[in-house]
Parts: C-alpha cells; sequence; structure tokens
C-alpha cells in the first residue's frame, strides 16, 4: 500500500526530523573538560640595593693652553746682530736666556754722553749751591733780613737742581734703552712663532717672536649651565665666588700610552656659550706634572669631581624606565616604584630617594609590565 505524503507537509516534517536528530546529538554528547592555562611568569636577574656616599663627577674635554703667552716687540730700535736657536728649533729655554740681541754700538755712546752730562750737571749744581751758602752767610752777617731770593741765588739753586735732575733722568733712560737691546726671556717658555732673523732691522713696531710659559697651563672645560649645581660652585652676599672643593683629573691619550695629571680650580666663565649653553670652567696645570714633552694644544679628557651626595643608590641604566620608575621584586610579585634621580651617566643612574635598603630591583629590561605581576628570581 502507497502511501502519498502530501507536498503541503512535506518541510513540516523536514524540520520535525532535525529537531529530533539535534536532541539526539545533544544528549549523547560528553561534557568537555576545562583546561586552566597558566600565565608564564618571567624570569628576571635582580640587585640587592645598598646605599653609599657618591662623589658626582663631570666629564669635559678640551685643550692644554699656556697661562702665559705675548709677542715679544723691541723697545729699541737697530740691527738684530744675534738670534738664539731656540727661536727655530722650539726647544724649552730657561729664565733669563739670551733670545735676542740688538746692535748696541749707538746706545753705548748715548749712555756715556749721558754719563757726561750728568756729571757736569751735578758740579753745576754743586758750585751754585757753594756761591749760594756764602751769599746766605754774607747776607746774614750784614743784616741783610730783606734781601731777595735772587741775591740770595735760590733761583738759581733751583734751575741748577732742575737741570741736574734731568740729566739723571736721561742717563737712566740711556742705561735702560741699553739694556733693552738684549731680548732676555721672562719665564722658561718656547717659541711659537718666529718672525724675526740676524741681520733684521727692527723697530719698536715690529714682532719680533711670539713665546709661551712652559711653568704653568691652563684648560678651560666647557660645563653645562645644568651641571654647575653639582659643582658647590656659588656666589657669596658680596658677589665674589666662591674657591669650590674640586678634585680635576685630567687624562691624555698618545699612542697607546694613557698619562693622567690632576688639575686646580682657578675659577668660572660669568659668559654663557648661547649655542651650546656652556660655561668655561678654568683649570690650572703645573708643568711639573706633564709627564710628555708636548704640550700647547694637547686635547685632554677630564672628570670634574663635585660635591658629594650621602646615602643614595648607584642602580644600572636598564634599572629604570623612561618614566623614572624602578621595578622592585617582592617574594614573586613584581611592583614599580617612582624614583628622584640626582645624576644620569652611560653606565648607571644616581637615585637620591624612592628606594631603601634592602630593596630587590630588576636589572632585566622589561618591556611589558603588568600590575603585581609573578616573576622568577634568576640566581647567580
Amino acid at each position: 500500500m502507497n502511501i502519498k505524503i502530501k507536498p503541503i507537509f512535506l518541510p513540516t516534517l523536514i524540520i520535525a526530523i532535525s529537531i529530533a536528530l539535534t536532541f539526539i546529538l545533544v544528549v549523547s554528547k560528553e561534557d568537555a573538560k576545562k583546561v586552566v592555562i597558566e600565565k608564564p611568569s618571567l624570569t628576571i636577574e635582580t640587585l640587592n640595593l645598598k646605599s653609599r656616599d657618591y662623589r658626582i663627577y663631570i666629564n669635559s674635554e678640551s685643550e692644554i693652553e699656556p697661562k702665559t703667552e705675548y709677542v715679544i716687540t723691541p723697545y729699541v730700535g737697530g740691527e738684530i746682530v744675534y738670534a738664539s736657536n731656540f727661536l727655530d728649533n722650539n726647544l724649552v729655554f730657561s729664565k733669563g736666556t739670551l733670545l735676542i740681541q740688538i746692535d748696541s754700538s749707538d746706545y753705548s755712546i748715548a749712555r756715556v754722553n749721558a754719563k757726561a752730562r750728568l756729571d757736569a750737571a751735578i758740579l753745576d749744581y754743586k758750585l751754585i749751591q757753594a756761591r749760594s751758602d756764602v751769599s746766605q752767610a754774607e747776607l746774614t752777617a750784614n743784616n741783610y733780613d730783606n734781601a731777595t731770593d735772587l741775591a740770595k741765588k735760590i733761583p738759581q739753586l733751583k734751575s741748577s737742581k732742575s737741570l741736574m735732575d734731568a740729566a739723571e733722568a736721561n742717563h737712566e733712560k740711556t742705561l735702560l734703552d741699553l739694556k733693552r737691546t738684549s731680548i732676555i726671556a721672562p719665564f722658561n717658555g718656547r717659541v711659537d712663532a718666529n718672525f724675526s732673523e740676524k741681520g733684521m732691522r727692527v723697530s719698536g713696531v715690529d714682532r719680533l717672536a711670539r713665546i709661551y710659559s712652559t711653568d704653568l697651563f691652563k684648560i678651560e672645560f666647557p660645563v653645562s649651565i645644568s651641571d654647575i649645581q653639582y659643582l658647590g660652585i656659588v656666589k657669596d652676599s658680596l658677589g665674589f665666588i666662591n674657591k669650590a672643593d674640586l678634585k680635576i683629573d685630567i687624562k691624555s691619550k698618545i699612542g697607546d700610552s694613557v698619562y693622567v695629571y690632576d688639575g686646580q680650580f682657578s675659577g668660572i666663565s660669568g659668559s654663557v656659550d648661547k649655542l651650546t649653553q656652556t660655561v668655561k670652567l678654568n683649570v690650572i696645570l703645573d708643568n711639573n706634572k706633564l709627564s710628555i714633552p708636548i704640550d700647547k694644544g694637547l686635547f685632554v679628557e677630564s672628570k670634574i669631581f663635585g660635591k658629594t651626595y650621602e646615602d643614595v643608590f648607584v642602580i644600572p641604566n636598564q634599572a629604570i624606565n623612561h618614566k623614572k620608575e624602578v621595578y622592585v621584586v617582592k617574594g614573586d610579585i613584581l611592583l614599580k616604584k617612582e624614583v628622584e634621580i640626582i645624576k644620569r651617566y652611560k653606565d648607571s643612574t644616581i637615585i637620591k630617594s624612592g628606594l631603601e635598603n634592602g630593596d630587590m630591583i630588576s636589572i632585566t629590561p622589561i618591556s611589558i609590565y603588568v600590575d603585581s605581576m609573578k616573576v622568577n628570581v634568576l640566581d647567580k
């Protein structure tokens, strides 16, 4: 017997079969087990903090320059009859060394003539003085109390005295001119540039050489105006700059050799370089501390030690993020602390506050931080 289903009931039948199959599948499905995924903890390296006193320093670079340098010019004219080898060999000369000799013949003659005039003036003064004494005695003996100064020979005596003083001054000038024909080294030094030679005729406007002293040198180290606070340089109520207690280590490298010197603070410039916002820290270097044969223009580096800060922490730069925060480990939890920075160096940072003795901080750079995240401390 064929049962025919009317087309109108076909959709209803299909829906009923679908519902039945869905029910059977739901009933027969086993419960799925819940899987708990543990978040992986971060493994870090730590540093146990201990406070200490720290003397802040500033790095700077500059060149050694002579403290005293000037150009030799002759006070008298004439022909150069002697020129020292020091003018051309750049070796160090001693104080008192004859560098240049100008022909002194004319000045020697002038000295002799001046001495003769001085002797004549002295004789004339003594003669007039004797006549004046005789006149004074005669006038007193004859009771000429109202005698004129001319009768007493007072004007004649004054004129003779003036002529004698002038002759003496002229004689001293000839002695000085004669002395100035010999140009003597005023200090231990070197010739930086020579503009003269034997046989040259010179006058008072000529430049003969440029020399500099090797006794003391100066170095002008540029220091940022923001770093002055670390040096302890202050101005008192009278406007004077204090003599700051600075320790200045100076280092130069020549080839494979490194030389270290001690510098002495001598002052600081008052003007600020508009481009670099720096001032010049003036340092004196004693030549006795230079153990190298070169000096002027030598490039040097320095560490300028200033104020000492007490109970601070020195931590590696990787331990602090860009927000001035440090990550501290408490048990297995990582917390962050905001800190106050005194100064940051190439490899380390000086912390003034925000941390405590015994704090264990992370020195592993952390790119992503979650508050109270768990960490594993790496055993050293």
